[in-house]
């Protein structure tokens, strides 16, 4: 058997609907365009349970509460047994226990294939699953790195794999009208930023409000356009009407149509300042032309070329923030030339297809591990 003809389960016990998600149903869904048997396991009521049904993706569905959850791992295996699973890979680290266990109780079957898409440590105890799985996906050359160096993960089960964007959603012929007439936009310059405004999550929304506070005199029609909701937002909220920003700042809250949003955008910013496994919303931004300014953090440098689609700045640094939005708003060119060459290097870099075809080389692998196979990535 090969990658192709493998039946495989993409697990993912998360509630929530951020990149992550959105990858791993895309990448479902391709798999099934390719002729390969794919489904997913999710949790009732959550994001990829409706996301799923809507797109017609097989799924199953399964909660598993923790690590060591006896009723989960019943219920994962039952999947397995009765669907004939031959790999599940795992999208979350709550999951990677679980499929190590059905595993186990399977002798040997299905194959486990672990995805890491954070940039944070493990838990000691819980750094022992690399070792015991078939492949490690990472999404990033940072996380890659973490994983072997930091979390003793085996050199030759890992695979850097980026993930693929789909440009038939994400591309430079959304219009922004919609969006720019539902959030006052108008024909303002518009800076954005995509994320949870959440504890934990490091997004950095923050400093770019501060940052906007020192463009007003320089740009007094400077409008920022902040996407995702979280138990930050009034802090926000609140930092806003302190620093005097009043309506120049949106909150749009939580979007299922993200990509109406980054249309809306001329600058696309992701200011991550302590965890960054990759950056989707990076690569969805630049997707659709728009250029893009990243802080130093994770993977963050890695999904664009500083001074070519975008601009490099360090985390929490106000100052250099300010100076390279300024850079880019003051230059119409300057946007629309790093833009057209943002999408060009998605298209060539980050396809939805390259990544298909570098995870079927990961099944084929995993499946048949006396063929010499490169490393995907």
């Amino acid at each position: 058997m090969d990658g192709k003809g493998a039946r495989v389960l993409q697990l993912c016990a998360s509630m929530a609907g951020g990149g992550a998600e959105r990858t791993m149903l895309g990448l479902a869904r391709a798999l099934g365009e390719q002729g390969l048997r794919s489904l997913v396991a999710v949790r009732e009521g959550g994001y990829l349970h409706a996301a799923a049904d809507r797109a017609g993706i097989p799924f199953r569905l399964v909660r598993i509460r923790g690590s060591l959850d006896p009723l989960g791992i019943r219920a994962l295996r039952r999947i397995v047994r009765r669907d004939g699973i031959d790999i599940v890979h795992a999208h979350d680290g709550k999951t990677y226990w679980p499929c190590l266990f059905v595993k186990w109780l399977g002798g040997g079957r299905p194959k486990v294939v672990l995805q890491r898409t954070l940039h944070k440590p493990h838990k000691f105890y819980s750094r022992a699953h690399y070792r015991f799985a078939d492949a490690v996906i990472a999404v990033s050359r940072c996380v890659a790195r973490d994983l072997i160096d930091r979390e003793g993960a085996p050199a030759g089960k890992m695979h850097v794999i980026y993930n693929g964007i789909d440009t038939g959603v994400f591309n430079r012929e959304v219009a922004p009208v919609r969006v720019r007439q539902a959030c006052g936009l108008g024909s303002s310059l518009v800076v954005g930023t995509a994320g949870p405004l959440g504890r934990g999550y490091d997004k950095g929304q923050e400093y770019l409000i501060r940052a906007a506070a020192q463009l007003r005199t320089r740009f007094p029609d400077l409008k920022l356009l902040i996407v995702g909701d979280g138990d930050l937002r009034p802090e926000l909220e609140a930092l806003t009407r302190q620093l005097g920003l009043g309506a120049s700042v949106v909150f749009a809250g939580y979007q299922e149509r993200i990509e109406d949003f980054y249309a809306a955008m001329d600058v696309f910013c992701l200011l991550s300042w302590r965890n960054e496994g990759l950056g989707n919303v990076m690569l969805e931004a630049q997707a659709m032309g728009k250029p893009v300014v990243g802080t130093d953090v994770g993977g963050i440098p890695e999904t664009f070329e500083d001074g070519s689609t975008g601009l490099l700045v360090p985390a929490r640094d106000v100052d250099a923030l300010t100076r390279a939005l300024e850079t880019l708003l003051r230059d119409e060119a300057l946007r629309r030339e790093m833009g057209a060459r943002a999408a060009e290097r998605i298209r060539v870099r980050f396809s939805q297809e390259a990544a298909v075809r570098n995870t079927i080389e990961v099944y084929d692998r995993v499946l048949a591990p006396a063929r010499a196979l490169p490393a995907a990535g």
